[in-house]
């Protein structure tokens, strides 16, 4: 499972009434703690941002923390 779908199936599992999230990240994260990156995403009721940061890596087991950035009109007032 690559970190994308790893977003993706996070923010299934939180928000399980907004399903499907659909994730875009710029690149690919190397899989170092700390590695930081903002996706954008879509899912059934709006779009927004997540910022994504690895907080351990152990092998193949990566911990990663997500917080939304922005949702919906808070979305659309970043332009």
């Amino acid at each position: 499972m690559n970190r994308t779908t790893r977003v993706v199936v996070g923010l299934d599992a939180e928000f399980p009434e907004d399903v499907p999230h659909e994730v875009d990240c710029p690149e690919d994260m190397e899989a170092e703690e700390g590695e930081r990156m903002t996706c954008e995403f879509t899912d059934s009721a709006s779009a927004g941002s997540v910022d994504v940061e690895i907080v351990s890596v152990d092998g193949n087991d990566i911990e990663y923390e997500a917080e939304i950035a922005s949702y919906g009109e808070d979305a659309e007032d970043t332009d």
